[in-house]
């Protein structure tokens, strides 16, 4: 006679947020690299202080956790349930150089930009790797603390 069983998975949420935090905190990175390398167009007399920075922002859980205080977010950048979300890019002008108008051409900057960083898989892969390494080693660090406390 065969017996049926249920399988009881249990889920370690503080693993996964520090999963979550990881990741974040390794596009976060590639978000900052791009902000770094990127070129921004600002040419006189029409755009001349119109482009004043970029900024990024990152959100684990629908909760914001990183990037510039002072950015607002993008009414198109939807941060729904569960989830590592990041954002970079320019204020509102600044879509009119990267995309164009009925009366100018696109001028890109930024696309150019974010392939140059995030070209290749290489780039997220390894920027994803030294965030989850820094994240295991402070793990590491906070066990062994613990365990050197125990009598």
């Amino acid at each position: 006679m065969a017996v049926k069983g249920r399988a009881r998975v249990e889920i370690n949420r503080e693993a996964v947020a520090e999963i979550d935090m990881a990741m974040a905190r390794g596009l976060e990175s590639l978000a900052f690299k791009v902000l770094r390398t990127v070129h921004v167009p600002d040419a006189a007399p029409f755009g001349e202080g119109l482009i004043e920075g970029g900024a990024f922002m990152s959100y684990v859980d629908g909760k914001r956790i990183g990037g510039d205080p002072a950015a607002k977010k993008p009414r198109a950048f939807l941060v729904r349930g569960r989830g590592v979300s990041v954002a970079v890019g320019f204020g509102f002008p600044g879509r009119f150089q990267e995309l164009g108008t009925v009366n100018q051409p696109p001028r890109p900057f930024l696309t150019p930009a974010v392939m140059g960083v995030v070209g290749d898989d290489g780039a997220v892969e390894a920027a994803l790797r030294s965030a989850f390494a820094a994240a295991l080693q402070k793990k590491q660090r906070k066990l062994l603390k613990y365990s050197l406390k125990a009598p």
